[in-house]
């Protein structure tokens, strides 16, 4: 089996594969909850997971080298603050990181 982890939505920690009559779809841990998105189903985004997630069957992301982490980030901030890639990178190592904060939280 092939994942395409580039299209995992962000947040993403899981994948789960069509198994036990699920969908596959893309699964988020965070602070002993848990969320999935289906994309494929035609509505997008996070929903609550109000059962245990499936752990046997679920296949970790593979971790992010710290460019991508790098290079994710100023991505972000460039999005969030309009700005070009210069900016952004100089707003990063000033230390923004609201993102992160608010990421954490979810």
């Amino acid at each position: 089996m092939s994942i395409d982890w580039s299209k995992a939505p962000e947040g993403t920690t899981h994948f789960h594969p069509c198994v036990n009559g699920y969908v596959e779809h893309w699964v988020k841990i965070k602070g002993g909850k848990s969320w999935f998105c289906v994309t494929d189903s035609g509505t997008e985004g996070w929903r609550e997971d109000i059962g245990k997630p499936d752990m046997e069957h679920l296949i970790p992301m593979p971790s992010k080298t710290a460019e991508e982490k790098l290079a994710r980030a100023i991505a972000r901030i460039k999005a969030d603050l309009n700005c070009t890639t210069s900016m952004a990178e100089d707003i990063y190592k000033a230390g923004y990181r609201k993102f992160e904060i608010v990421e954490e939280d979810a």
